[in-house]
């Protein structure tokens, strides 16, 4: 009785878990960004301060609560040389965060070149897609009309899956929330379902 009353409990009270992958180019911020997430949605959690936050090799694994659904992002390692190793996280992703350097003018170009390389990987259609265009609050930035021109972003929809483009700082956590809680009302609403919780 106590395994079944249980095995209940966490089915109808344990959130929806979502996999988002978080891609880019090197030193885009996606690392400085999961921790300003991590910071914002753990109460108990105070963060590293942006400074001391290194490169990512490989893999970085974050999880928090947002609204009624639970949050787990992949921030994958944006060197060239890493970016084979993205594909494999595809498969098992309800939604993409791509984030683009504003105040890195030279990687504009690998940056548009491996975004487009992501919207052609048949493993991610449909799935909600938040571009992030980060630092531009960094002195002369490239604007964000020339970023939406490059990247085609224009569009509510891109391909047949909802996107939307949304300026940040994930230094100072400018935009970040409103951005990461558009991104959780189109997982809600997509048609590749969230991990359930286990009634074992």
């Amino acid at each position: 009785m106590y395994t079944l009353t249980k095995g209940s409990y966490k089915y109808l009270f344990q959130k929806d878990e979502y996999y988002v992958v978080v891609i880019g180019m090197d030193n885009a911020g996606k690392s400085t960004l999961v921790e300003r997430f991590k910071a914002t949605y753990n109460k108990n959690y105070r963060g590293f301060r942006p400074e001391t936050i290194t490169q990512t090799i490989g893999l970085n694994v974050a999880r928090f609560g947002v609204s009624s659904v639970k949050l787990v992002l992949w921030d994958l390692g944006g060197q060239q040389d890493l970016h084979s190793i993205w594909e494999k996280y595809f498969a098992e992703a309800h939604g993409i965060i791509y984030v683009i350097d504003a105040a890195d003018r030279q990687s504009l170009d690998q940056s548009r070149l491996a975004y487009n390389k992501m919207l052609q990987n048949a493993d991610l259609a449909d799935i909600p897609l938040l571009i992030l265009v980060n630092k531009l609050d960094v002195p002369d930035p490239v604007p964000l009309a020339d970023i939406n021109a490059m990247f085609s972003t224009f569009a509510s929809v891109i391909g047949d899956r909802p996107a939307r483009v949304h300026p940040i700082s994930a230094m100072t956590g400018d935009n970040c929330k409103e951005g990461v809680e558009w991104l959780v009302s189109c997982l809600k609403l997509n048609i590749r379902q969230p991990n359930q919780p286990s009634i074992s």
